[in-house]
Order: C-alpha cells, then sequence, then structure tokens
C-alpha cells in the first residue's frame, strides 16, 4: 500500500509538470514573421532549442534528471491506479493543449507527430538496408496525411548525393520519393565508380532529411517579380500548378543548393517540369494557365547516419539567448580568428587571403581577397589578440606581421592598393593597429603612400568652393577616410587640425538622412568618438548618435515569427517583409562601441543596451556554421566558424568575418568596461 501510494504521488508530480513543458509542434514555430511590430521590450525572448526528438511533444522537453527519472518509473509501474493515471495523463493533458497542438498541425496540412516519427524511422530502415519494398504491398504504404509531399535529401560527409521528391499526397509518396533519392546516390560519381558488391552497402553511410509539405497557398500576381516578397527564404517552398501537374521545390533543396536567396532562380526548373518553356512561363501566368503557391513545411534531418533525427529551422538548431555569456562570445571571436587565419593562400607565393567562401562549390570567390579587406582582417585580428592567451597571442600576431608584410609587396601585375581611399584607410588602420613593432621599409613606404593620398585627397575637401571632385568620393570612403585621418593623428604619426576633422564629420552628417548614415558605421561613429577623445571635449554630435541607436534598436528583432533571427538587425527589406542578415555587423561595431561609452549610455540604460547588444551576438553565433551544423557542408574544414551571409544563404563573405570578429571584439571590451565600473570611452 506504501510503495502504490508513493507511485501515485510520483504520478500526481508528473502531472503536474508535464503538464506545463509540453512544447509546440514545428509547424507552429514557422509562421509569418511580423516585422511591423516594434521591437519595445528590453530584453529578446529566445524560445527553447527545438527538441531532438518527437518525444518532447508527448512528454515534453525536461533537462531535469528528476523529472526523467519520475517519468520513467511511472512507465515501468504495471499497476492499475498508475495506468489510469497514465491515462487521464493522455486523455486529459493531451486532449488539451497537446492535442490542439496536433490538431494545429493538421489544419496546417502536416502530418501528426506520431506518423512524421514513424515516416522517418521506416525511411531510415530503407536507406540502411538501400532497399524499398514493392510498391503494392502493405511496407511500401506509409500514411502522411494531410501532408501534400514529400522531400527527401541523402547526404555522404556534407554533401548532396541524392534528391527525391513526390507530391502525389498518396501512402506511397515517401517511398516514390525514396527510390528517386536512392537511384541518385547510385548515379553519384563517387558511388558509380565503388564496385558493384559495394553499392548497395553505403546506405548506413548515408545521413537522411525527410521534409514534409503542408498546403499549398496561393501566391497572388501574374509576373515572377510577384512572388518573391511573398516568400520567407528557406521556410517557404514554391509550388507551380498546370491543370492536373504539380511541381514543387522544397525548402531544403534551395539550402542545398544555396538558392534561397533568389527565389527567381527556380523558375526554369518549374517551367520545364510543367512542359513549358521558361522564355513564355510569365506567358501562362499572365492568361492563368498556371498557379503558384508557396508551402510551410516540417524538416527532420541527422547531423550523422547513427544519430536521432532533429527538427530544424532552415536546416539549422536554435542558439539559445540563455547560452550568451562572456566565455561564448569569446569562443566566438576564437572560431571567427581560426575561420579568417584558415583562409590564408596555401603556396608559397605571398597573396595572404582568400576571398569569399562558398560552401556549395566548395571555392573562394575571388581567388585572393582585395587589398582592403586583407588589411581590415591584419587591424581585427590585431584587435582580437589583447583578450587571449599570451601563447595564443604570440602565435596569431606572428601570423598577422606576416600578412602585413604580404600586403606591402606589390607585384607588377597588381594595382598598388594606396591608389584609392578605401584601402588606404583600410591600411591605416592596419599599421596602427600595431604599438610595439618597428615597421620595415617596405611596409612603411606604403603607410608613407596611404597618409600621402588621405591628406591629398579628404582634406582639399574642407573647403567646399575648392571641392570639384567632391561630389564623386563616396559617403563612405569619405567615412572611413576620415575616421584613418583621426587614427594617423592618434598615433601621433601627422599634425592635423581638429577643426579640419570636424568639418569633414559635419559635412558626413549633412549630407546623409539617418537611415543613410546607418551605412557609414562605425567608421563615422569612430572618427566623432577619436576627435573627440583627441581634443578632451564632449562629442559634438551626440544627438545624431543617439538617434541612429534608437533607430538600430527599433530595426532589432524581439519576437519574429522565426525565432533563428531573434536579436538581428532588420536592414534589408523586401516589400512587406524585413529579414536579418550579416549586414548587421557594421552597426553592431557601433552599438558595442557605444555600450562603453558614457554620452552614448547612461549608468541608468547599461542593463537594457547591454542585453540587447548580447541577443544581436546571439543572432550572430546563429550565422555561423558550428558543431551542431557543419553537416550541411560538405568541407567543414573551411566553413566551420564563419559567419553565413543569412540564415538561408551559407555564403561566407570575408568582409562579414572581419565586421564579425570587430564586433565580439568590442563588445567584450565595454562588457568589461561597464563590469568594472570604469565608465570610459572606448579605444
Amino acid at each position: 500500500m506504501v510503495r502504490m501510494t508513493i507511485r501515485l504521488r510520483y504520478a500526481v508530480i508528473v502531472i503536474m509538470y508535464c503538464s506545463n513543458i509540453v512544447k509546440t509542434p514545428a509547424s507552429s514555430v514557422v509562421e509569418h514573421i511580423d516585422y511591423h511590430q516594434a521591437p519595445c521590450r528590453t530584453s529578446v525572448e529566445v524560445p527553447q532549442p527545438m527538441p531532438n526528438s518527437f518525444q518532447t511533444y508527448f512528454i515534453g522537453h525536461c533537462s531535469s534528471r528528476w523529472c526523467r527519472m519520475l517519468f520513467c518509473r511511472i512507465i515501468c509501474c504495471r499497476t492499475a491506479p498508475t495506468l489510469l493515471i497514465l491515462a487521464l495523463l493522455v486523455g486529459s493533458g493531451l486532449s488539451g493543449k497537446a492535442k490542439a497542438e496536433q490538431s494545429s498541425s493538421t489544419r496546417d496540412g502536416l502530418p501528426t507527430p506520431e506518423k512524421t516519427l514513424m515516416a522517418f524511422r521506416t525511411l531510415r530502415e530503407w536507406v540502411d538496408d538501400f532497399d524499398l519494398p514493392v510498391p503494392d504491398t502493405e511496407e511500401a504504404q506509409i500514411p502522411l496525411d494531410p501532408a501534400t509531399g514529400v522531400c527527401i535529401i541523402l547526404r555522404q560527409s556534407g554533401r548532396v548525393v541524392g534528391i527525391g521528391r513526390d507530391v502525389t499526397g498518396s501512402d506511397l509518396m515517401l517511398r516514390r520519393a525514396a527510390g528517386r533519392a536512392l537511384s541518385h546516390v547510385l548515379s553519384d560519381s563517387s558511388v558509380s565508380q565503388l564496385p558493384e558488391e559495394f553499392r548497395n552497402r553505403i546506405g548506413p553511410a548515408l545521413t537522411v532529411q525527410l521534409e514534409i509539405a503542408g498546403r499549398l497557398e496561393p501566391l497572388l500576381g501574374t509576373s515572377l517579380s510577384d512572388y518573391p516578397h511573398q516568400l520567407d527564404p528557406g521556410l517557404d517552398g514554391l509550388a507551380a500548378r498546370r491543370g492536373n501537374q504539380l511541381t514543387t521545390f522544397f525548402p531544403s533543396e534551395m539550402l542545398a543548393l544555396n538558392t534561397a536567396h533568389h527565389p527567381l532562380a527556380h523558375w526554369p526548373r518549374l517551367a520545364r517540369d510543367l512542359g513549358l518553356d521558361a522564355a513564355h512561363f510569365e506567358d501562362q501566368l499572365k492568361q492563368s494557365s498556371v498557379t503558384m503557391y508557396r508551402f510551410r513545411t516540417l524538416h527532420l534531418a541527422q547531423s550523422s547516419p547513427d544519430t536521432r533525427p532533429m527538427v530544424t529551422i532552415r536546416g539549422d538548431h536554435l542558439v539559445p539567448s540563455m547560452q550568451i555569456d562572456r566565455e561564448s562570445l569569446q569562443a566566438l571571436a576564437d572560431r571567427l580568428a581560426d575561420h579568417i587565419l584558415n583562409r590564408i593562400w596555401p603556396g608559397e607565393e605571398p597573396l595572404g587571403l582568400m576571398g569569399d567562401y562558398r560552401p556549395v562549390s566548395d571555392d573562394y570567390h575571388p581567388l585572393i581577397a582585395p587589398p582592403t579587406e586583407q588589411a581590415l582582417a591584419i587591424f581585427a585580428l590585431n584587435e582580437y589578440t589583447e583578450n587571449i592567451s599570451h601563447e595564443r597571442q604570440a602565435h596569431v600576431r606572428t601570423i598577422v606581421r606576416q600578412l602585413l608584410d604580404e600586403l606591402s609587396r606589390i607585384e607588377e601585375s597588381e594595382t598598388d592598393p594606396t591608389s584609392e581611399i578605401m584601402s588606404s584607410a583600410a591600411i591605416v588602420f592596419a599599421i596602427t593597429s600595431f604599438t610595439e613593432i618597428e615597421l620595415n621599409p617596405a611596409v612603411q613606404k606604403m603607410f608613407d603612400a596611404a597618409v600621402t593620398k588621405l591628406t591629398t585627397t579628404l582634406l582639399p575637401q574642407v573647403d567646399q568652393e575648392e571641392q570639384a571632385d567632391f561630389p564623386q568620393i563616396s559617403p563612405l570612403d569619405r567615412a572611413v577616410g576620415t575616421s584613418a585621418l583621426t587614427r594617423i593623428v592618434k598615433a601621433r604619426q601627422i599634425q592635423i587640425d581638429p577643426e579640419q576633422l570636424y568639418d569633414l564629420v559635419d559635412q558626413l552628417w549633412a549630407s546623409s538622412p539617418p537611415h543613410r548614415q546607418i551605412s557609414l558605421l562605425p567608421w563615422l561613429a569612430w572618427a566623432e568618438m577619436d576627435i573627440a577623445a583627441l581634443n578632451k571635449t564632449p562629442l559634438r554630435h551626440t544627438s545624431e548618435l543617439l538617434e541612429l541607436r534608437t533607430l538600430l534598436e527599433k530595426s532589432q528583432l524581439v519576437s519574429p515569427g522565426s525565432p533563428d533571427l531573434a536579436g538581428g538587425l532588420a536592414l534589408t527589406n523586401t516589400s512587406h517583409k524585413s529579414q536579418a542578415t550579416a549586414q548587421a555587423t557594421r552597426p553592431a561595431v557601433f552599438l558595442a562601441s557605444a555600450l562603453a561609452h558614457p554620452e552614448l549610455t547612461s549608468v541608468d540604460e547599461i542593463p537594457v543596451a547591454q542585453d540587447r547588444l548580447l541577443q544581436l551576438m546571439r543572432f550572430f553565433q546563429q550565422l555561423t556554421i558550428r558543431q551542431a551544423n557543419c553537416w550541411t557542408v560538405s568541407n567543414p574544414g573551411r566553413a566551420l566558424g564563419g559567419l553565413r551571409s543569412a540564415p538561408w544563404d551559407n555564403r561566407q563573405p570575408l568582409a562579414a568575418q572581419i565586421m564579425c570578429l570587430m564586433a565580439v571584439n568590442k563588445t567584450l571590451y565595454s562588457l568589461d568596461t561597464v563590469a568594472s565600473h570604469n565608465h570610459q570611452p572606448p579605444r
């Protein structure tokens, strides 16, 4: 009797606990983003990571080992009262919130979690055996109603080797899609070269992605240009119907091909599948003989062949906000620095860093990075060394000096980097970041030429009556160049009247509206801060800087429909939708610098500003290729640690890596500054 009482108490505890932790189905996570909502809350609430198995849909995702232990204890109990309680748990608990969630999933046109998990397990068995049941047998019929289609992607060490899809909506669509995917595997060059006896044994080495399509929603418009703004990249699939013919492009396919950011790239294949000429596809749209749709999906994927399936958002896990602290930020800086250093040209030629990395094609374009990015990488890496151990510091600084020496070597076929304002300014930033070394003659010559370029080009423009070429200099060039001039004065390399520098800054503020000034960050803000520090005077344009900070705060996504965007800055606007991308890295450097500046962030404002900054760092963490999502790339050694252009675009521009490293460096400095209550202007 005592034992039964204890078991009953266990059951009651678990019922109470589980009633609060049942998670929302993945289908409800991918709602449309409300970008018109002004983010006015002081913190960004990022949902917990997506569950690693469908178990969480029934008993919740509980990190407490006591909860798991109690639940297992009840499961093991065979007494009638316990079974009754379990029946109540399933009948009342799931009939409430969980059943509502399942009915919501059904309304979205997606199958229940039970059906989905069963389908994945069956698919995994088929792939392991590299064999499929006969179509007219019961084993081949896997019900996934009310789903409209499925897409299966098979990968070998991150590389896509097979894709199969079926949009018939029948119980055989999983079997048909699996057959097409396995056929593609056999036709892959790396597989077809294997001896015949080994070809059918590769199944256990493949990772499986299963994407299930929900209901089709018609798109409005009669021309191709009407559709892109209606799609959330990486979340919405694309479908076209002509009579009884239906063809689709699933989000997982777009992500695998890295075309989610460019929906127009899919029209030719859709037209071909419908038997139409792509050149006349738009005419068919105007004649209403073709109807376009979008659809949401439930996407399950494995990180390795022997792991459980995971529900993903755009093929990625969610980085929780509670994981962002100083330690995680330092780890982020370490990974970014390693990723940049991994781009050093592997040959003996002194070519420095390679350019933007494209994981899909596993190449760099351009092959060698331009001088501006080479120089800014040196600057960012030098700043990074101030926050690391002495052993690693010595190693990185040795490599950075080597990069600087290589930058100063100008071959006959190369353009002199000091011939442009932007690259000259970047060279100044790079060289003035060295404080303890003596420059060799080649580097000193390059520095002198860069200084001459900036002073002879920018300073004469102070007198607006004599500036015939002034309009030809872009605002960004002027902002970066002016900031570089202040660095030269700060390093005591030359003497410039501070009023001349202020005149350049005044012209920049006056010539651009606030939304354009954001594109001049952090350079315009740095120039303002450095001049004030040199003169030991207050900031001259405090109100303008505060207005920029307010604009950025309003653009921060606090509660987006897709939680992977939380904390990002919606600076890219496509019609009625705004999107957070790696473009936020440049203003992030300004926000990090402003946190530790007493004229821009008062003591009372620090907690809110710091929280917003950490949420932005969360978004950057989300953008990186990590161990959790490196299964999506074929060469993790090159991609790991790098920042993607967007959650739906895995290209890794070198400039984004550099600016993100700068942002993390400044964030670490500002966090230390405000923590020590030494509220001084940042470096």
